[in-house]
């Protein structure tokens, strides 16, 4: 098995087109034809976690918060980001980051989060959606092709609104043209003006998935020139965005639902700001990491609260009795993303060995002193 074949089954669980502009996320280092021996799945891409990997026997690193995140101009083994690069180079370790891109995809981060504290994942939805990653599709076929043309955009990844899947609609007309000299058209004649019925098959195509829908529309298409419209849409991906929001089975006091956050989560304590009196939690927004920009879009989804990490002191001041902020802290908020993962790629692949750090092994970079 090659590190190629991983990174496909991970961009298929979180395509990098979804990552933020700002992010760093795929092979940041390693060979993709490299076979693997073994994948080490973790929060932060430390030193210390390279060589544990490298002690397991290891040769993948997956880690959420990508290694390089701004552009460096050396690696400098004094610094521990050119420590676990050397470790990584040295040893032949590919280092892969999976970030905002699991971060802006459901399934992903926030619906591990979500499920964590008991809210209903059946239902959930992105906090704020994606926009300009939808595009609109529209080619002309003839009745008889048009099952086939159709069910290979499908498989291609076209043709998804919500949770309704294989989606298109069609009208019928009239198709003209001419074939020229050189063609050899499925239809008529060369140098004969030609008439005949078709039907104008419409589809939705996420972005990323532009490249392979067409390349399937062409295959699987009886001309040998296909028409076609491809054109950006306005809409809001609704599949997919930033935090998420979902209920909790029943209404919970507020303080009964910080007891559930912090025993769902592991942790022993949370900031947030005034439940106001006879606070009742039903409805609950979640992004992991730092999500306090959602606050506008929590309130408009009607959220009790706002769930997420590193909330700043002028954030806090922004929240209401209405939507309340909860900071469970970053790391807190997603240190769970490597387990998740070890054990997806544990369910997909057998020929090797996905591997955690050991209990206690891994702790949050900040701490706290109680008097």
């Amino acid at each position: 098995m090659r590190v190629a074949d991983l990174i496909a089954y991970l961009e298929e669980l979180a395509p990098p087109a979804l990552a933020e502009s700002y992010d760093n996320v795929g092979l940041l280092c390693g060979h993709p034809e490299a076979a693997i021996t073994g994948v080490y799945c973790v929060l932060d891409c430390l030193p210390e976690r390279v060589q544990e990997a490298i002690d397991r026997g290891c040769n993948v690193v997956v880690a959420h918060h990508p290694l390089i995140f701004k552009g460096i101009r050396r690696i400098d083994a004094r610094h521990w980001t050119g420590r676990a690069l050397e470790l990584a180079i040295k040893h032949d370790v590919a280092l892969y980051a999976i970030h905002t891109n699991l971060d802006n995809v459901l399934p992903g981060v926030n619906t591990m989060l979500a499920r964590r504290i008991g809210l209903l994942t059946e239902q959930i939805r992105p906090l704020r959606p994606m926009q300009g990653q939808l595009l609109g599709l529209a080619t002309f076929v003839p009745a008889a092709d048009a099952p086939r043309v159709l069910q290979a955009c499908w498989a291609a990844g076209a043709g998804q609104v919500g949770q309704y899947h294989n989606c298109a609609f069609q009208t019928e007309g009239q198709g003209f043209f001419t074939p020229g000299t050189g063609t050899n058209p499925h239809t008529g004649q060369v140098g004969r003006p030609e008439q005949t019925q078709e039907l104008r098959l419409e589809l939705l195509v996420p972005a990323h998935r532009q490249r392979a829908v067409l390349a399937a529309l062409k295959a699987s298409h009886p001309y040998e020139e296909v028409a076609y419209y491809l054109y950006p849409l306005q809409n809001t991906w609704q599949d997919h965005g930033a935090g998420a929001v979902a209920d909790l089975p029943t209404p919970l006091p507020f303080a009964d639902f910080l007891r559930q956050v912090c025993q769902g989560l592991g942790i022993g304590h949370v900031r947030h700001t005034e439940p106001g009196p006879g606070k009742l939690v039903r409805r609950v927004a979640v992004c992991g990491g730092a999500g306090a920009f959602l606050l506008d879009d929590a309130k408009r989804a009607g959220a009790d609260v706002l769930l997420t990490g590193d909330v700043k002191h002028h954030e806090f001041l922004e929240a209401t009795t209405g939507t309340v902020f909860v900071d469970v802290g970053h790391y807190e908020s997603e240190r769970l993303v490597a387990d998740e993962l070890a054990l997806k790629i544990k369910e997909k692949f057998a020929t090797f060995a996905v591997h955690l750090p050991e209990p206690g092994q891994v702790q949050s970079p900040v701490h706290w002193f109680t008097l």
